[in-house]
């Protein structure tokens, strides 16, 4: 470490802080210009340093200003601007200086390759296993601490043997860490590059004063690197210049600061503020409610004519508020400018990177479904398809048009099919479907597109360096980019790329050919860096307001300011539990500590309130309760600075039940919606839209509701359940249903009577169905499920075998009625259906039987006809939509037409053509239950009686339909598809009145019925 020499002793300058530290510094500067002309005002041989770059961005504004106030037409040379960190940066050697992320990756190389034994002080538990993952936690935990060391100048080799080293704690660990340093520092120089917080001490202790500098100004800097200082104080010492040191504070409080203008720890602690009162500070429940308190501060310096330019600085300690904040003031119609600018984990582009990293490492579909929802690469992908010459498509697509929607929905439908754990397993489906040229599974051209794209992608890495594979994916996201010049991506992707490819050469660098890291691991370095850059999406314009960070508010010269995120922890920051350099390690070394930090901050914080306070100015310090995830947090210890007789009562203000203290609207509760849904076509539209056919399983859809059929038809609303990990309801069913195809008619089981050999047909065609549809090694959820249905496909032989001995027999299996010859029609309109099985008997009696699968067994009557709800009559209801039985006189509803429709067709296509007019309809039910499943017939069979209610039902449903009457919705269903789409429910969601002018017929409008019934 380079001792400050006792022999410079710089000069300190006290500028008050009755006015802006901005305007103080700027008059301060311009009162350095030697010569009386005022054609030209020359600055240019001052080197000051300032907090900030933002810091020296509004010090060049406010000399500028100055010098036009001043008498205009002098020209302006501003004074050479420097921050701290720029004394720790540059090149030092013939070798360049690694990034972090090389830095770390090295010491990741010797974590996971050094013997453990040689390092038991350091390690005295060892870890199961030396991975990348544990090596890269402690080397983060390392690089912290090093980073720490480093601003005090010093590196882990100078503690142990320092003059500190024998009051050092844990001594013995900094030995083994220094020697651990050593193999870093050794490896990284073999790479021909320079280990980075090595190279900050080199760069301080031969730093130079520029030629062309005659004085050096420390400009109100409370809280300077001490490598930074002593980088001055080498360079002073080297040269003739002078050192000022510019503090913001008036003279009589010389002895709260050091030196360098820091604040004195000790004289801090007792620093009581007696200008801030419970009147400016303001207590919010979350983020939510303190950009409440912020905007009814702004509204209130309006109403007050004083929300000009510059009027109104607001700032926030908080980024999680910053944010909220921002969105917030723009739908206020605000303006604003984050400095900060938008973090580039938010950007597209690095979502697709860390989608690409976790498919990477794991091959998971579920990542596969991510990337592909990324835009941009669907535009890349867009282009290769479109410059694919030939391409296998569906007939009557264009093989030129690629459909990112009908991809994605592709894909989405594809894991819900066939549940694929990997990429690899659907690619083997997608192989599976294309090989059984199925129309309905048949693989889109785009979807083999997109998955030769991916699967090319991931081979890369594999069989190239990990810097060319990184390249060649960088490549394939931006080449779906268009850009324009004037966009402020025309800069940003140009260089997120260089930055990433400078790094994957770089790692590559340091591995020398070294293949023992996963690659995702090396991917995964990469967006570590990647996460930390900041972009700006928008230009600042001079009338946009700023949304400050804390450090940034001191310069802020604007009359009246509220900051925002003022708790502890933030304000001031504190480091806690510390594994390497605890308080007392850091007192010892001389490096920041948090009692640095609050004395900093109580500094920072009554700078900003002097002159503020003593003007007719106002100051707001907002405090919130809770974070985001619900947290709590604590307020800032700096607003307990107070005299002992206020603190009771600020204590009590502070941690208020209510967080209503601010006066500040509560924010709006989460269980209200802001705004609801809206149709998305008139009824013009509809009308013309209206659906051409209805099949037998869609009667009891708008029978339960009719605005949810019409939202499944015509907008082929249907969730997709991406994230399910075994067969839901209906891919059991169609499991089961695929196992049964094995008794078609016709088929060499179609007259066996033997139970065992029934029996055993089925399970193997289930087995089969299993392979085809979930590949050769199904999860182990698939498997289980596929034994369930094995059990289950016990009744199905019972029932088959029995039938062939009561004389039933085989005469059609899934059987698709109504889509040939024009279809068959009700009301004119073409009615579909698919009837299980189709039994007959001797007699030339029909039997129609549906198998059902539901975990319990239905009954057909019960399924179908439903007693009317307490409190309802048949007035309730129009005349087709209920049934009296016959034998009791009760009256029933209508809830499922499946069955009596199919009953309706046979008639009609196959009894009559036998001469008679006996048709029967059944369940055959396969519950989880064996005991409970089997045949379940119609009681007393499906009479003309029956038939012809069922008839009237169908006609009055269809001429619904075809009227464009789909209103209103029910309150509740029983399968509800669309119950994820509402909060707190569906309806609710709705813009009721709005729907209704579309989803209504006219008389239903005019007659003022609200209540489908």
């Amino acid at each position: 470490m380079i001792p400050v020499s006792s022999s410079i002793d710089p000069k300190q300058i006290f500028l008050d802080w009755r006015r802006p530290v901005v305007d103080l510094a700027a008059e301060y500067l311009l009162s350095q210009v030697k010569t009386d002309a005022v054609s030209w005002i020359d600055l240019s041989n001052l080197l000051v340093v300032v907090p900030t770059r933002n810091a020296g961005r509004r010090l060049r504004e406010a000399l500028a200003l100055a010098v036009e106030k001043s008498g205009g037409g002098a020209g302006l040379l501003p004074p050479q601007l420097r921050v701290p960190e720029d004394f720790l940066s540059g090149e030092n050697a013939s070798n360049r200086v690694a990034s972090s992320t090389a830095a770390q990756l090295a010491w990741i190389e010797q974590l996971k390759t050094i013997d453990l034994d040689d390092y038991e002080v350091l390690f005295p538990v060892k870890p199961p296993e030396q991975s990348f993952s544990w090596a890269s936690k402690v080397a983060s935990e390392l690089a912290h601490a090093r980073s720490a060391l480093a601003e005090g100048g010093l590196l882990a080799r100078d503690l142990p043997n320092g003059e500190k080293g024998d009051e050092l704690p844990e001594r013995e660990r900094w030995l083994e860490i220094a020697r651990l340093e050593g193999l870093v520092i050794e490896a990284l120089d073999q790479a021909d590059l320079q280990e980075p917080e090595a190279a900050k001490i080199i760069t301080a202790r031969s730093w130079q004063v520029p030629d062309d500098a005659e004085k050096i100004i420390l400009m109100a800097l409370p809280d300077p690197l001490q490598l930074a200082i002593d980088a001055v104080v080498a360079g002073v010492g080297k040269s003739a210049v002078e050192l000022e040191v510019c503090i913001h504070a008036p003279a009589s409080m010389a002895e709260a600061f050091d030196q360098w203008g820091r604040p004195q720890a000790e004289f801090w602690q007792r620093r009581i503020l007696t200008g801030l009162k419970d009147d400016h500070i303001f207590l919010a429940a979350d983020a939510e409610g303190q950009t409440q308190a912020v905007l009814n501060f702004l509204r209130s310096r309006r109403d007050q004519t004083r929300m000009g330019q510059h009027a109104v600085a607001v700032g926030s300690a908080d980024s999680d508020v910053v944010p909220v904040l921002k969105q917030a003031l723009l739908d206020a119609g605000v303006q604003v400018f984050d400095p900060d600018g938008e973090p580039f984990r938010k950007h597209s582009l690095y979502h697709f990177l860390d989608n690409f990293c976790k498919l990477l490492r794991d091959g998971r579909y579920q990542d596969f479904l991510e990337l592909l929802r990324n835009p941009t690469w669907l535009d890349s992908l867009a282009k290769r398809f479109e410059a694919m010459p030939s391409l296998e498509v569906r007939e009557g697509q264009d093989k030129s048009y690629f459909d990112p929607a009908g991809v994605l929905q592709a894909f989405d439908s594809l894991y819900e099919r066939v549940l694929p754990g990997s990429l690899d397993e659907a690619m083997q489906a997608l192989r599976r479907d294309r090989e059984r040229d199925e129309s309905y599974h048949r693989p889109l051209a785009g979807q083999w597109v997109v998955g030769d794209a991916v699967a090319g992608l991931l081979e890369n890495f594999k069989k190239q360096s990990f810097a060319q594979a990184f390249g060649a994916l960088l490549e394939e996201w931006l080449g779906g980019r268009q850009v324009r010049a004037d966009e402020a991506e025309a800069l940003l992707l140009p260089a997120v790329a260089e930055r990433s490819c400078h790094l994957a050469e770089e790692m590559s660098q340091v591995l020398g050919g070294k293949t023992n890291f996963d690659p995702a691991d090396l991917f995964d370095l990469i967006l570590q860096s990647l996460a930390s850059l900041r972009y700006y999406p928008g230009d600042r314009h001079a009338s946009d307001l700023e949304l400050q960070g804390w450090l940034e508010l001191p310069w802020e010269s604007a009359d009246d300011l509220v900051i925002s995120g003022f708790n502890d922890g933030l304000v001031p920051a504190a480091v806690v539990g510390d594994m390497f350099l605890p308080e007392s390690a850091r007192n010892l070394l001389a490096l920041k500590s948090n009692e640095q930090r609050f004395a900093r901050d109580l500094y920072l914080l009554e700078s900003m309130l002097g002159w503020r306070l003593q003007g007719d100015h106002s100051v707001q310090v907002v405090v919130g309760k809770v974070t985001s995830t619900g947290d709590l947090l604590k307020p800032s210890r700096l607003l307990f600075q107070c005299v002992d007789e206020d603190l009771p009562q600020r204590a009590l203000r502070l941690f208020a039940g209510d967080a209503d203290a601010s006066g500040a609207e509560k924010p709006v509760s989460a269980w209200n919606l802001s705004w609801k849904l809206q149709p998305p076509f008139d009824r013009e539209y509809l009308l013309q839209h209206l659906p051409k056919t209805i099949s037998a399983t869609s009667f009891s859809g708008f029978l339960a509701c009719p605005f949810r059929f019409i939202l499944k038809r015509m907008l082929r609303m249907e969730e997709v359940n991406c994230k399910k990990m075994e067969m839901d309801a209906r891919d059991f069913g169609n499991l089961c249903h695929r196992a049964l195809e094995v008794l078609s008619a016709g088929s060499s089981l179609a007259e066996e009577a033997s139970y065992d050999l029934v029996y055993q047909a089925l399970v193997d065609s289930l087995h089969q169905q299993v392979k085809t549809f979930y590949g050769e090694q199904p999860s182990a959820t698939i498997l289980l499920q596929a034994e369930v249905a094995s059990n289950r496909l016990q009744l199905a032989a019972r029932h088959h075998v029995a039938a062939l001995k009561d004389g039933w027999e085989v005469v059609a299996t899934e059987k698709v009625f109504g889509k040939e010859d024009g279809g068959w029609l009700l009301a004119g309109m073409p009615v579909t259906g698919t009837i299980d099985r189709i039994e007959k008997n001797e007699a030339g009696c029909y039997r129609l039987i549906d198998y059902k699968t539901s975990s319990k067994a239905s009954s057909a009557f019960e399924a179908h006809l439903q007693p009317l709800p307490r409190g309802k009559t048949e007035q309730d209801y129009p005349e087709w939509l209920t049934y009296e039985l016959p034998e009791n006189g009760k009256i029933y509803r209508w809830v499922n037409l499946q069955l009596p429709v199919y009953a309706l067709w046979a008639e009609q296509h196959l009894a009559a053509e036998a001469g008679k007019g006996l048709v029967d309809c059944a369940y055959v039910n396969l519950p989880k239950a064996l005991s409970e499943g089997g045949y379940d017939g119609w009681p007393g069979g499906m009479d003309s009686v029956l038939l012809r209610s069922a008839r009237a039902c169908a006609v009055g449903v269809i001429e619904q339909v075809q009227k464009g009457h789909f209103w209103p919705p029910a309150d509740k269903v029983k399968y509800d598809d669309f119950k994820s789409l509402g909060f707190p429910n569906f309806i609710d969601s709705l813009d009721l009145d709005a729907f209704a002018k579309v989803f209504a017929d006219a008389d239903f409008l005019n007659e003022g019925k609200g209540e489908h019934q």
